[in-house]
């Protein structure tokens, strides 16, 4: 909803910007979060860390009932304010899907939703695979290990807000390939450096470069998928975009909790890399 909603109301040639400004915020929220629940966890224990979650959901949800999308709009049904003519509704839900239908099949768009999935599927892998290396492999406590993801995870939002002009004047795609390439060399490095793994320091920026990573790729992802999306049907045709990509993420960890006692810590490294290889080979496409 909040990428439908970002996609409907900015203008084509900001929409670089948008997704550095989008994965800042998001990588902050990833950041404060992990560090305040990894402590909570330790200290409070898994059923008031879920009441502060839930607390702090309860606030969100307070605040986005204040927030007007346009101008003179109402806030809720009973307050003053008329909709947008930009907001007004097609003449039928079988019009909308006739519309979309025309957009969605496109071979561009087809090429995207593989895109997305795949970016999705080493999401959800890597995010499986280092958080358990990270505790029983790396020897990172949970509260090492939730700090080491809100500071690097803030570095990466940083560097994806600097990225959103870079996007607007190179283009997505090619940007993401730089990042792909650089993400999948990483993971073949690990694979191929079990010697390393008991250095300290070797770990310490392996974890930290994969987190830095992370919300770069986002952001030329999101930055790829809106710029194909149609004015008439955007806000639809991206949030089915981001489904897929959150079906990949579930497949990904699926994926990885399917071999991971079939296979080495090494061999897990490999996978990683191989699932990144198949996203370069789909931005190609």
């Amino acid at each position: 909803a909040v990428d439908g909603m970002s996609i409907d109301l900015v203008p084509i040639e900001e929409e670089g910007r948008l997704n550095g400004f989008m994965s800042f915020g998001k990588a902050i929220g990833w950041a404060v979060t992990s560090a305040l629940t990894g402590s909570l966890l330790v200290l409070a224990g898994t059923a008031i860390t879920g009441v502060i979650c839930g607390i702090g959901a309860a606030v969100i949800f307070v605040y986005l009932l204040f927030v007007r999308e346009r101008e003179s709009e109402r806030i809720l049904p009973w307050t003053r304010g008329e909709a947008s003519p930009e907001n007004e509704a097609p003449p039928s839900f079988k019009q909308v899907f006739s519309d979309l239908n025309h957009v969605l099949w496109t071979r561009a768009s087809l090429v995207i939703m593989l895109i997305m999935f795949m970016a999705g599927m080493f999401g959800g892998y890597g995010r499986a695979l280092m958080t358990i290396a990270a505790e029983n492999v790396f020897e990172f406590s949970t509260a090492q290990w939730s700090e080491l993801n809100a500071v690097m995870g803030l570095s990466g939002a940083v560097v994806a807000v600097f990225l959103g002009p870079v996007i607007d004047l190179r283009g997505a795609k090619s940007v993401m390939g730089v990042t792909i390439l650089l993400t999948g060399i990483h993971a073949f490095t690990l694979a191929s450096t079990q010697e390393l793994w008991t250095n300290s320091n070797y770990v310490m920026v392996m974890m930290s470069l994969w987190i830095l990573l992370l919300p770069i790729i986002m952001v030329c992802v999101l930055a790829l998928a809106m710029s194909i999306c149609t004015s008439g049907e955007s806000a639809t045709q991206f949030a089915i975009y981001m489904s897929v990509c959150n079906i990949g993420a579930t497949i990904g960890s699926l994926f990885y909790g399917a071999v991971a006692d079939i296979t080495s810590w090494s061999q897990n490294y490999a996978l990683m890399g191989l699932i990144v290889f198949l996203l370069l080979m789909s931005i190609l496409l």
